[in-house]
């Protein structure tokens, strides 16, 4: 079903589009199904990436690399995400990346979220918890000051790979918070902490997701009236 919804998200490119590339495992696949177009149709297409894993396969495929401070302006951006509510907010960052997903999604007139079905739920944080981005030395008062703002449970994010902590792109840790609601302000107050840098919450980010389920594809927008809901 990734497969899918990444080359659905291919088909929309236009020749001299200049992409926001997010990151992760749906992202990397519509990188590659970009590729083939251009390797197949001679396209050129510019990329905005998010991350340096996300460069390097932009790059790779044959996508013009461009810093998001050339002053270029991004046609449009995509990226996945971990879990997806109702109202089309998200929840991001399981490969702490949050800081430049976010401003990419900012700085693009048009932000597409690629998903598979599972990815929808009822209320953010059902699955995931909040990845929060923070100055190293900042960790015990943003620890205290996350459980003021009702996390039942921080955790400092360790590395995979190797012992300690992880260290993002920007040189700095995560913690996950858990909480049992999330309002929307609550993005908002996380970043209010001092040291903490972004985190994971996206709301009113969002203009359309694609998702790929067992019944085929469908693209989700919202309307006047909520979110509409239409087959592909």
């Amino acid at each position: 079903m990734k497969q899918q919804v990444a080359a659905a998200l291919a088909k929309r490119v236009s020749d001299g589009d200049v992409l926001g590339v997010g990151s992760g495992s749906t992202t990397e696949l519509a990188i590659k199904a970009i590729g083939e177009r251009i390797s197949t149709e001679g396209i050129s297409v510019g990329a905005v990436a998010t991350s340096y894993r996300s460069a390097q396969l932009a790059s790779q495929v044959g996508m013009a690399l461009i810093e998001p401070t050339s002053g270029l302006n991004i046609s449009w951006a995509f990226d996945g995400a971990d879990e997806v509510d109702p109202q089309l907010n998200l929840l991001k960052g399981r490969g702490a990346a949050m800081l430049g997903e976010k401003i990419v999604a900012k700085l693009s007139p048009k932000f597409i979220v690629i998903v598979t079905g599972e990815k929808l739920v009822g209320n953010l944080g059902e699955n995931f918890s909040v990845p929060v981005e923070i100055i190293p030395s900042s960790i015990r008062l943003v620890e205290r000051e996350l459980a003021q703002l009702g996390a039942a449970d921080v955790v400092l994010r360790q590395a995979v790979n190797k012992y300690g902590p992880v260290v993002t792109e920007h040189g700095n840790h995560v913690l996950d918070a858990r909480f049992s609601k999330i309002e929307r302000d609550l993005e908002c107050g996380i970043n209010c902490i001092p040291g903490v840098v972004e985190n994971g919450l996206f709301f009113d980010c969002c203009d359309e997701v694609l998702v790929a389920e067992e019944n085929g594809l469908s693209s989700l927008t919202r309307g006047k009236s909520g979110v509409i809901r239409a087959l592909l």
